[in-house]
């Protein structure tokens, strides 16, 4: 599924890559994640404007299917990591999730991959990225009909930081984030959420303290992604953090974690699990063995081909017409 490789694991640690594989230098970003390295076997759809916030213009590339469908198709929305800081929506042509957009594709279903304003001390914070994500999302659901999307069949996943991004995105209440209302529409109906190894908590300590991040790095790290201290403002790590968000109605979860994250602890998918169960929410939780963040090790288990197997098919379980599942639950 993926290529491993050394290399990402010898570029010098700072905070920033406390919750990413995809804080590299700018090096290594621009050599390894340009529009004109999209795999040659999707249909790229790139450059959709949908937003405009401080001067900065902010885009949605999707992925067509490969075959022809009748009627709207289902979406998968991909939100990058980078610890809040770094990263692109280009970020998608890793193995990891290039292959499930390709599974996908294949399926009839559309992919997305969207851009979100990172943190910047002192200009935007977590939570401007959290609202670029649900605008990006109503834009997509206001053009549903332009773009041949069902606005119903909507799903998420993201890695580490993304992994963050798409939980709170589909879990946090709308109107508690800075959105820009002049994109009108319906706040999207999320289906589904996959999340590979994310930060689940900003409020706990818990789950924000590492073997590699110390709790005083940690608090550097947040006075720069959040624009606030260590507890300074209790209502908006509330609003950060989707162990918290999680409700009776929120969307089924598929979690995944190296039992080996040294930078965000397999601790957090666990939280994540026992929240969304005692609310009743379906979860799938898969701890995976000897892997590091971003699934790094020499032998994992399940393997990453495995890992892609169950990812797409938890979301083809859930993007599936609802008819198809009502008629999947009567035949049982």
């Amino acid at each position: 599924m993926k290529q491993r490789s050394g290399g990402i694991l010898l570029i010098v640690i700072s905070i920033a890559l406390a919750t990413s594989c995809f804080a590299a230098d700018k090096k290594d970003d621009e050599a390894h994640m340009r529009p004109q390295d999209m795999p040659s076997d999707l249909r790229v759809v790139d450059n959709i404007h949908y937003k405009e916030a401080a001067g900065q213009h902010l885009w949605i590339t999707f992925f067509a299917p490969l075959k022809k469908t009748e009627g709207p198709t289902p979406l998968l929305v991909y939100i990058h990591g980078g610890g809040w800081t770094g990263g692109k929506r280009y970020n998608m042509i890793r193995p990891q999730i290039a292959n499930v957009f390709r599974d996908l594709n294949k399926e009839g279903i559309t992919c997305a991959s969207i851009e979100y304003r990172l943190a910047a001390p002192g200009v935007t914070s977590v939570m401007d990225s959290v609202a670029d994500c649900k605008d990006a999302l109503r834009f997509i659901v206001k053009n549903a009909q332009k773009y041949g999307i069902d606005p119903d069949r909507i799903a998420l996943i993201g890695e580490s930081a993304g992994g963050h991004l798409v939980l709170t995105t589909g879990l946090g209440d709308e109107k508690d984030y800075p959105c820009d209302h002049s994109i009108s529409g319906a706040p999207a109906k999320v289906r589904c959420i996959v999340a590979y190894y994310p930060r689940v908590s900003f409020s706990d300590k818990a789950l924000l303290v590492s073997k590699r991040f110390d709790s005083e790095k940690i608090d550097k790290w947040m006075e720069q992604v959040l624009g606030a201290s260590w507890k300074s403002d209790p209502a908006m790590l509330h609003k950060l953090s989707p162990v918290e968000l999680v409700q009776s109605n929120s969307p089924a979860i598929q979690i995944i974690h190296g039992d080996q994250d040294t930078i965000l602890p397999v601790s957090n998918a666990t939280a994540m699990r026992d929240s969304a169960a005692a609310k009743g929410v379906e979860v799938e939780c898969i701890i995976v063995k000897g892997a590091e963040h971003c699934f790094d090790g020499k032998e994992i288990h399940p393997t990453d081909v495995e890992i892609e197997k169950s990812t797409v098919d938890f979301l083809m379980r859930h993007l599936a017409p609802i008819s198809t599942i009502q008629a999947t639950r009567v035949s049982l």
